[in-house]
């Protein structure tokens, strides 16, 4: 392969693989018309997985790290709302089909052929006509595959225990995404942080939006 083709053809496989650190995500929140977020300013956390608690208790860690760095408080009893989240992962395969792409080439002739080219002519050969008669084009073709994302999604809810046989859910945010990631701590910091964005105000971002991750 001539090595323009070749530094082309990186060049556009790092394009790629750069798109990929930038995945679509999805995120929606909603506030109890009985509440006003801006009120609450006080947090306590809630436990309620006992499938994956390690996981569990990463997530509430840093919500409570991005809870605070927005100026509320933890507090041990009698918090305005308690913390709790739902998560979820799965695998899944998706068939990417054949590919074409044309690019252009540039193929010195032999300078031999050249020389024949020059001295058959008249006059000397402009620059554009020396470009025009080196440029190719040539189609490089890639297979199909099967492509394995994973669908990642958490929710947040805050609720707050009026009385002892009751539980009102003031605020709550779910953010999900199909991404190349397996680990869903991996993605956790900046799904968290994305997401309560929306919180106590609304981003004003559109709820289908581009996350670096």
């Amino acid at each position: 392969m001539p090595k323009s083709v070749s530094v082309i053809l990186s060049i556009f496989l790092f394009l790629m693989l750069s798109n990929c650190s930038s995945t679509k995500v999805n995120v929606f929140s909603h506030h109890s018309s009985k509440s006003n977020p801006e009120d609450m300013k006080t947090f306590g956390i809630a436990r309620l997985s006992a499938e994956e608690p390690e996981i569990e208790r990463e997530i509430l860690r840093i919500v409570r790290k991005q809870l605070e760095d927005k100026g509320l408080k933890f507090v041990n009893s009698n918090p305005d709302f308690l913390v709790a989240t739902h998560f979820y992962i799965g695998a899944f395969q998706k068939y990417v089909p054949p590919s074409t792409i044309t690019m252009r080439d540039l193929n010195p002739s032999p300078i031999d052929q050249v020389e024949e080219a020059m001295t058959s002519r008249r006059s000397r050969p402009t620059a554009r006509e020396r470009q025009r008669d080196r440029v190719t084009k040539q189609g490089y073709t890639f297979q199909g595959y099967y492509d394995t994302k994973f669908y990642q999604n958490i929710q947040l809810y805050f609720v707050s225990i009026p009385s002892k046989d009751r539980v009102e859910i003031v605020w709550q945010g779910e953010i999900d995404s199909q991404n190349k990631k397996e680990d869903i701590l991996s993605i956790a910091p900046q799904f968290l942080e994305e997401l309560l964005s929306e919180f106590p105000k609304k981003s004003g971002k559109e709820e289908s939006r581009k996350l670096k991750i």
